[in-house]
């Protein structure tokens, strides 16, 4: 089919671009290689160089972060005032609330965060009745919220048919 010349000539010509091609191959290897080098050294030296004009002593101080106790699910941390505490109207026997009062009306001063799921608009100034599901009497070594007070509180969303919201935790602003 093919003559001899033909096929010296086929592998002539396989070798001369294998050769080629395979020293093409190498040598953009090697030139990668080469700058991909380069590129850590320079890198490395500019560290370095960056880090001799900081004194170690600021190096090796860790960044202050101011940390924040995260809202949690479906409360709000507001800032509210006081303004009357509300009667319990109800008295069952070992309700903490026939004893001491649970409900008060209070004003939003200020709305500090929300958590995730809260979805009731509340806004400052807005005036708003909270209950306390343990009473606003003295315990747990805080005194009594009293008309005037200021607290900070977290709060959880009026619950379907109710107008209040639930004080699930507050301290006293100072």
């Amino acid at each position: 089919m093919f003559g001899k010349g033909a096929v010296n000539q086929y592998i002539c010509f396989l070798r001369y671009y294998l050769f080629y091609i395979g020293g093409f191959i190498f040598i953009l290897t090697l030139s990668a290689g080469i700058g991909c080098k380069r590129m850590n050294d320079s890198g490395e030296k500019n560290e370095s160089n960056s880090q001799a004009a900081v004194p170690r002593k600021v190096l090796k101080q860790k960044p202050q972060i101011v940390l924040q106790e995260p809202v949690p699910v479906g409360h709000a941390r507001v800032i509210l005032a006081i303004e009357e505490k509300l009667a319990s109207g109800k008295e069952i026997e070992g309700d903490p609330c026939s004893a001491s009062s649970c409900r008060a009306k209070a004003r939003v001063v200020q709305v500090q965060g929300f958590g995730a799921a809260f979805t009731d608009p509340i806004t400052n100034g807005q005036q708003v009745e909270v209950y306390f599901p343990m009473t606003m009497a003295a315990s747990n070594g805080k005194r009594e919220v009293v008309k005037g007070d200021t607290l900070v509180a977290e709060v959880q969303s009026p619950l379907v048919g109710a107008t209040f919201y639930t004080v699930s935790r507050y301290e006293f602003q100072k």
